[in-house]
């Protein structure tokens, strides 16, 4: 499954701002993915934040 723009945009600046790591995005992008299986649609920080991988706080800091 191919990611929306603003997640590919989400995690390249939280990856250059040391947010998170190649692993933790991997990660989220699978959970990301079964959930979109399940018909359940989950922004990429959402699934981070949910893994405690951040914070909202991160997640406003890291917003392209």
């Amino acid at each position: 499954m191919s990611e929306n723009v603003s997640d590919e945009a989400f995690a390249r600046a939280a990856q250059q701002g040391s947010v998170v790591s190649y692993d933790d995005l991997e990660t989220a992008r699978a959970v990301q993915a079964e959930s979109a299986k399940k018909g359940v649609i989950v922004s990429l920080a959402d699934v981070l934040i949910q893994q405690g991988v951040m914070t909202p706080k991160q997640r406003e800091e890291a917003n392209p």
